[in-house]
């Protein structure tokens, strides 16, 4: 049997999954350069608001200027009025004899001045006003101000009516977004493996989100994952990989980011779906913070990692909630599920599967399985998106059938063969607990089958074992082969059938 695993990593592997030393060094690059950036921002706007804030002054001293002479003219004027009061000019009359003039006494003006103080009043109301509106725009400016803008409420109804797809070869997966809060689309490619599509909101309304896809690949091998190496990978393993890289990357991303609350997925619950990883976040530089994250291929099957991070100045967490969340709702229709999840919707036998070792063909619905290329293996295997696998084996035989203890010796080898089972190929497997078996002889054929129920990360499959003996028309030639089916257990209704008609029809080629 075979020495090689189906999948070849081991815990270390697994722990440090997708992390790259380029890559922390760019992110590191990234961040200072970011960094710098921000701090120039921030003098430029210290800078504005001193300036304004001398605008405030100025205008405050010219409306309390005007308001004085405004309050000087008033009195004047009724000091005019005052004295006309006390000599008033009487109307032409017939000529009289002259009396003695009345001695003129002076007018009494009331304490303080003008008896109207509601000019004064609107001019300084008038600069409170403008010290006001300025003070409010200078702080909104500051970090962990009231600039922020768009309530969790309001974002939820935005619609997702524009798309965006990154110029950068091997990074076409498109993006659904609302055009009506992101006015701004730009995008970096900081490394080969990486590319960051930058959504900016406009106005004075700040609600950023920034996208950024980068590649997967295994650590041990530097190898890019692709569509046939997820699913032979264990769902915690997967999850748990996922969960810390996309914290690493984004604590490069945001270096002072403080994870106030996170969730991943349990890939055990009978509703798991998409393997994905959510956080909230604070930060002192860009204020609050969201992140979702999944994994999706783009059109060559290589993995990518795609991560929306939404910040926004201020402590309401809720709109980055809010939109990272749409993101993810909208854009992750292609993203790789846990097994179990995406079952094959047909069970046709319009395709077929080559083994060219022995030249066998195995009946199975056309596009569903893939063949697994990562690594030198010396059996052939396949996957779905689902989950499920296929492995074949063929040992060249020199045994003679002719003889009944012959056949005796060949039944035993091949139970043992099936104690191993997928444990020989897949490794990962937690348990395995025998269900039943079949035995077969038929002329110089014979076929041993058992049926387990394996627990692999933390996924109960259905695995049936068979081995048997193979004639290769074409070459002439014997073999001894083994050929497993393993699926998600709760999908056996769906896989029986197709795995049945594999079984029952191995065509030579």
């Amino acid at each position: 049997m075979s020495d090689g695993n189906f999948n070849d990593y081991n815990s270390d592997d697994t722990a440090a999954l997708f992390v790259s030393t380029q890559k922390k060094k760019a992110a590191e690059d990234e961040a200072r350069r970011r960094a710098e950036e921000e701090q120039a921002r921030i003098a430029a706007a210290q800078a504005e608001a001193a300036r304004m804030e001398q605008e405030v002054e100025e205008r405050k001293r010219r409306a309390e200027e005007e308001a004085r002479a405004l309050e000087q003219a008033e009195r004047e004027l009724a000091e005019q009025k005052a004295m006309k009061a006390a000599n008033p000019q009487p109307a032409a009359k017939p000529k009289a004899e002259k009396k003695p003039k009345a001695e003129k006494k002076p007018v009494e003006r009331p304490a303080g001045g003008n008896g109207s103080k509601l000019p004064i009043y609107i001019g300084a109301g008038v600069a409170a006003l403008v010290v006001i509106i300025i003070i409010a725009v200078v702080l909104g400016g500051k970090k962990g101000g009231s600039k922020g803008g768009l309530s969790a409420e309001a974002l939820a109804e935005a619609e997702f009516n524009a798309e965006y797809t990154s110029k950068e070869e091997g990074f076409d997966i498109k993006l659904k977004y609302p055009d009506s809060i992101y006015t701004e689309v730009t995008e970096e490619k900081p490394e080969d493996d990486e590319v960051i599509i930058h959504f900016k909101t406009g106005g004075s309304k700040v609600l950023d989100t920034d996208v950024i896809i980068d590649t997967y690949r295994w650590e041990s091998t530097n190898d890019v994952i692709t569509v046939d190496s997820i699913p032979t990978t264990p769902a915690k393993d997967m999850q748990s990989g996922l969960q810390k890289m996309v914290n690493d990357r984004v604590k490069d991303f945001i270096q002072d980011m403080n994870i106030t609350e996170e969730k991943g997925l349990d890939v055990t619950a009978d509703d798991a779906g998409k393997y994905a990883y959510n956080c909230k976040f604070t930060s002192e530089e860009f204020g609050s913070g969201a992140v979702s994250s999944w994994i999706e291929a783009n059109s060559k099957g290589e993995c990518k990692r795609v991560i929306v991070c939404s910040t926004k100045p201020g402590d309401d967490v809720e709109p980055c909630v809010t939109m990272s969340d749409k993101f993810f709702d909208k854009n992750s229709d292609d993203a790789f599920m846990v097994p179990g999840n995406n079952p094959p919707t047909s069970t046709d036998t319009e395709g077929r599967l080559e083994i060219d070792e022995m030249h066998m063909g195995l009946v199975v619905p056309k596009d569903l399985f893939k063949k697994y290329s990562t690594g030198d293996l010396n059996f052939s295997a396949f996957t779905d998106i689902n989950g499920a696998t296929i492995v074949v084996e063929a040992v060249e035989s020199e045994m003679d059938l002719e003889s009944e203890s012959s056949i005796d010796i060949l039944h035993e080898m091949y139970k043992k063969w099936a104690d191993q089972g997928i444990n020989d190929y897949y490794k990962g497997v937690d348990s395995r607990m025998f269900i039943e078996e079949a035995y077969d002889s038929q002329d110089i054929h014979l076929d041993y089958t058992a049926d387990y129920k394996d627990m692999v990360g933390g996924i109960a499959y259905w695995e049936r074992f068979r081995a048997g003996y193979w004639h290769d028309v074409r070459t002439d030639k014997d073999y001894n082969y083994v050929l497993i089916t393993m699926a998600p257990e709760r999908n056996k209704d769906v896989y029986q059938g197709i795995f049945d008609k594999l079984l029952d029809r191995l065509e030579d080629l």
